[in-house]
């Protein structure tokens, strides 16, 4: 397009008209208002009246080239004021429609009146219409419909939303796929046992309950549904009378049943019995065992912290994981469980969880760093793979032989992973509160977990001679590790089970704070002059070390702290110028090989420590005599009392 064209033309479109030659926009036959530049927008739109005039167009035909700075300001000021003057819309338009970043289009139908140009001075938009022998046909007045605009393939107009579509259900999808699951919550706990023993639940048939009873011991079975429990006689031959159940077969139909016999339960005949008691078949001697997911096999542990396969017929054993201690040492590794799909092994050493492949490749701790100070035990996944359940609570808390006393909390490692969804960095807790569970097993549905739970509380007593009867002592309040200044004068407990260090008058008045928590003292004893009590305590660092505190109050400190530990049994000499003690672990001695525990005596001054000759079998609990001559203590591998 060149540059202007002078026209005597006139228009009409809906009520308007337009004259050219006298620069007039009348509505309805009455003048209306429009400014100079856009009047002659909408002549030059009129003249390519359905034509797209584009910006550069209206630049070039009616902007001087000294305006080009301000021609976008201009030309939208312009088109704004027709717009108004013509009562018309950029959104809804009638008769100029914006085409985005390149120019507009007049859209109404235009009624031209006879042509009156006068010589043009450049070539129109298109070429006048002809009657194809080369004249122009200018007969009266004439109704030029608007040119419509070329319409885009419909596919083209469908693009761009079905690709906004497209990225937000992508955007849906993705979210959905990576969004935290809904954690597991346990509701609506029902009481199943009634009747005071301690138990422990082993496993599931789906209509009965397999039991441990821990006092007296049995082997018991009780509906799911709850009632009355019923002892399962087992018709095989026992060595200890200790019989304990492991693990229930897939099918239901048989059990792995462990007879310990030895005291510190470290090894016991593995045999698979049938549902109700039956023989079926010896298998090996073990620490602790379970069936694989299949049924076909069983894996189990050695004293020595070795884990095995074996089919469930009987034959050779398969090596899954060598333990690296000396043959010397008990690693207990025990509360095996196997993953469903068969490709994990999940187990307790050391009191942490620790996972391996079925294959003994890529051992490591399952949840490093997580709860240092708390024992976690008990592992068990659900029968859907989707969660793995355990057992964790402080060491002091829990205070002697956990797995079967006291307990922890319910814990679960959420196992719904996808190719998207993150795995959970810390485990789910599911119990909280003054009741305490053991390990928890899945329900053949799993909708339900089976558990045992067990209100922790004691009452202080003492006996009276002349009653011949155990009566309340300091009001019966709930305590434990209770020990006497040498004089009678002051009584230091245990609260039971927060496990806090107090001491007292005798009567229970006075009562001063010695401990807080993570601490949790065992073994408390009173130094012969009454200033100083001492206690055994591992909530720091999960090692068995020894504290002292002053008796009227302070900060506790390790009492040896150039030795690593563990530490335990701490008896003052008559004259309080001594201690003796054990390298023994306080918890479980079965951990710890004979021939590393020592026993030992600090001497004040000059500050020195003494080991007392070894003993092969092992020597712990060492305990000083009055008169200051002998020190008294038990072997460790057959219990008896001995002394040095």
């Amino acid at each position: 397009m060149e540059n202007q064209t002078k026209t005597t033309q006139s228009w009409r479109f809906g009520v308007f008209e337009v004259d050219a030659r006298n620069n007039e926009l009348r509505r309805d036959g009455a003048p209306t208002k429009v400014r100079d530049q856009s009047f002659r927008i909408l002549v030059f739109l009129l003249e390519h009246a359905g034509e797209l005039v584009t910006r550069e167009d209206l630049q070039r035909a009616l902007w001087s080239s000294g305006t080009f700075v301000d021609f976008d300001h201009g030309l939208n000021t312009a088109v704004m004021k027709l717009r108004e003057a013509l009562g018309d819309s950029a959104d809804k338009p009638l008769y100029i429609e914006t085409i985005p970043k390149r120019g507009y289009r007049f859209i109404a139908p235009v009624s031209r009146e006879k042509d009156q140009t006068l010589q043009p001075e450049s070539t129109p938009l298109s070429p006048p219409d002809t009657n194809g022998k080369g004249s122009v046909m200018t007969a009266g007045p004439t109704v030029v419909p608007a040119t419509p605009a070329k319409s885009e393939p419909l596919w083209r107009r469908w693009l761009w939303p079905l690709a906004a579509v497209a990225l937000v259900a992508l955007g849906v999808g993705y979210w959905y796929l990576r969004r935290p699951l809904p954690p597991p919550r346990l509701t609506n706990p029902v009481q199943l046992t009634r009747d005071g023993r301690r138990k422990n639940v082993v496993g599931t048939d789906g209509n009965r309950l397999y039991l441990n009873i821990l006092e007296p011991k049995a082997v018991g079975q009780v509906p799911v549904s709850g009632g009355q429990i019923t002892q399962i006689p087992f018709d095989l031959p026992s060595q200890g009378g200790l019989w304990d159940v492991s693990s229930v077969s897939p099918d239901a139909s048989s059990l792995l049943a462990l007879d310990h016999f030895d005291i510190f339960r470290e090894s016991a005949r593995v045999s698979i019995v049938g549902i109700l008691g039956h023989p079926v078949r010896y298998l090996t001697e073990s620490y602790a065992a379970i069936f694989s997911p299949d049924g076909r096999s069983v894996v189990y542990t050695t004293p020595h912290g070795d884990i095995y396969s074996m089919a469930a017929e009987g034959g050779e054993p398969r090596l899954i994981l060598a333990s690296h201690a000396p043959e010397s040492e008990h690693v207990r590794t025990g509360d095996l469980s196997w993953s469903p799909v068969g490709s994990t092994l999940r187990f307790t050493r050391d009191q942490k969880l620790w996972e391996v492949s079925s294959n003994g490749s890529n051992l490591h701790q399952l949840l490093p760093g997580w709860r240092p100070s708390a024992w976690q035990w008990g592992g068990q996944w659900t029968l859907d793979g989707e969660f793995f359940l355990f057992v964790s609570g402080d060491t002091g808390s829990m205070n002697r032989f956990p797995n079967y006393n006291h307990g922890g909390q319910l814990w679960a490692i959420d196992e719904r992973r996808g190719r998207l969804r993150p795995p959970l960095a810390e485990p789910i807790q599911l119990t909280s509160g003054p009741m305490v569970w053991g390990p928890a097993v899945s329900a053949r549905d799993g909708h339900m977990i089976f558990s045992r739970g067990r209100s922790v509380r004691g009452e202080l007593v003492r006996y009276d001679k002349q009653s011949n009867h155990f009566e309340p002592f300091l009001r019966g309040i709930s305590a434990e590790m209770v020990a006497f200044s040498r004089d009678g004068t002051y009584v230091a407990y245990v609260t039971f089970p927060d496990g806090i260090l107090w001491r007292a008058n005798r009567d229970g008045t006075g009562l001063l704070q010695l401990t807080k928590p993570p601490f949790y003292p065992r073994d408390v004893r009173w130094s012969p002059d009454g200033s100083q009590i001492v206690f055994t305590d591992n909530s720091q660092n999960g090692v068995d070390a020894i504290y002292v505190v002053p008796s009227q109050g302070g900060t506790p400190k390790r009492l040896i702290p150039e030795e690593s530990g563990p530490h335990s049994d701490l008896t003052w000499s008559p004259d309080g110028k001594k201690v003796v003690y054990s390298t023994a672990p306080w918890q479980s001695v079965g951990n710890f090989s004979p021939a590393k525990i020592e026993v030992r005596i600090l001497e004040f001054a000059p500050r020195r420590t003494i080991t007392l000759p070894h003993r092969p079998e092992g020597f712990t609990s060492p305990r000083w005599s009055p008169d200051g001559r002998y020190i008294a203590g038990f072997t460790v591998k057959t219990g008896q009392s001995d002394h040095l």
